[in-house]
């Protein structure tokens, strides 16, 4: 049964008529969502985040033990 939805939500035409019809609410959250997404980000990179081969990392505090890096594929690779 889901794959029959996702496959009609895959349509152009679905696509078209959905974001014509979509709710304002769904709207705001969508809007909330990416506006909460950025700011999450403008902060890790205040706070010194870098990219170093496909890992991404913060400095080490002073005195503190190395974090755990964490892996991610993002668009520049």
């Amino acid at each position: 049964m889901q794959r029959g939805h996702r496959k009609r939500a895959a349509d152009p035409r679905f696509q078209e008529d959905y974001r014509a019809h979509r709710t304002m609410v769904e709207r705001s959250n969508a809007w909330l969502h990416l506006r909460i997404a950025g700011r999450n980000l403008s902060r890790l990179l205040n706070l010194g985040l870098r990219d170093s081969n496909g890992t991404w990392a913060l400095p080490e505090p002073a005195g503190q033990p190395p974090p755990h890096a964490v892996t991610s594929h993002h668009p520049t690779q």
